[in-house]
């Protein structure tokens, strides 16, 4: 299991100004995450998933599950609102040395540098974990 790296409330500073507070994805975080990526998920361009998360019950078992085994979540708030997430989770076998990222971002807070704050960060995180690619599958159109 990956042991999380010490990163709670660390404050960047968007493109616009306003300050983001990232931390790491917490149980009572699960259904404002559900909100903002369903409003991405209905947008159908920028993420792999095409039905939108429905079940609360179902999203918290999701959330021990991938806790336990290692994911590494960071959420994203602009003014207590939660606007954004990344996560890196890791391959097995002779691919542990992946690791895959995930990103979304709220459609009002794009273009802020948000997302290229959210991936330097898990850049810095998956080498301190020792992986030596971070994979990320992105839309031609993003």
């Amino acid at each position: 299991m990956v042991e999380k790296v010490t990163l709670v409330y660390r404050t960047v500073e968007l493109a616009d100004g306003r300050k983001a507070m990232l931390d790491w994805l917490k149980e009572e975080d699960i259904p404002e995450v559900m909100e903002v990526l369903n409003d991405v998920i209905k947008e159908g361009r920028y993420l792999f998933m095409n039905r939108e998360i429905t079940d609360v019950g179902e999203e918290l078992r999701w959330f021990k599950r991938v806790m336990q085994e290692g994911r590494l979540y960071l959420t994203a708030r602009v003014n207590g609102r939660l606007v954004g997430g990344a996560s890196i989770y890791t391959k097995t076998d002779k691919h542990a040395h992946i690791a895959s990222y995930g990103i979304f971002i709220d459609k009002n807070y794009r273009n802020l540098r948000l997302g290229t704050i959210l991936t330097r960060e898990f850049v810095e995180i998956a080498k301190k974990h020792g992986f030596e690619i971070l994979h990320l599958s992105v839309y031609a159109t993003n």
